[in-house]
């Protein structure tokens, strides 16, 4: 399928700053680093099955904001970008903090999701393992002053519409 087909079921304007969001965020799934990726909008950080990459695509396609989306696992397997610390990236291509936010879920439900998705890993399935994983998530969002919030229980399109209103986007009807 086609861009222009993809975004017409979803009944997305398509305009160039559309079509440059949709690429962005396909060359910028799954923490994927280009020498682009300094100039994203917004930079979605989680753990494993939180809504990153259907949210990343969402408002992608209907605000066209350039969105990073970064799986979180440990804090040593976060980009370099995200760490203003990390000198092996130019000062001037690390992501602003403030243009970070975190997808973060209730262990519970996290593991609910995970386990219908029959992983092989033990560990990927276990409660005290996703709430250790979290935990030291939500340590990293707290010491770099990342943007929170719980999306548990919560449609893509609320949380999306609760993202653009914190950084005074337009709303749109999704």
């Amino acid at each position: 399928m086609d861009l222009d087909t993809a975004l017409a079921l979803l009944h997305a304007p398509v305009d160039e700053q559309t079509r440059r969001a949709i690429n962005f965020a396909k060359m910028h799934k799954d923490g994927e680093i280009t020498p682009i990726v300094h100039f994203c909008d917004l930079a979605l950080v989680g753990l494993s099955r939180t809504q990153k990459s259907p949210t990343q695509i969402t408002i992608a396609a209907y605000l066209g904001k350039l969105v990073w989306c970064v799986p979180f696992v440990s804090v040593e397997s976060l980009p370099p970008h995200l760490n203003p610390d990390d000198d092996r990236v130019p000062q001037e291509e690390h992501i602003d903090p403030d243009k970070v936010v975190v997808l973060d879920v209730d262990p519970y439900r996290l593991w609910e999701r995970r386990k219908a998705r029959k992983a092989t890993s033990s560990e990927y399935v276990d409660v005290e393992a996703i709430k250790k994983e979290r935990t030291a998530l939500l340590r990293i969002a707290l010491q770099r002053d990342w943007h929170k919030f719980l999306v548990t229980g919560f449609s893509i399109e609320e949380n999306i519409s609760v993202i653009a209103r914190h950084f005074g986007w337009p709303q749109v009807d999704i």
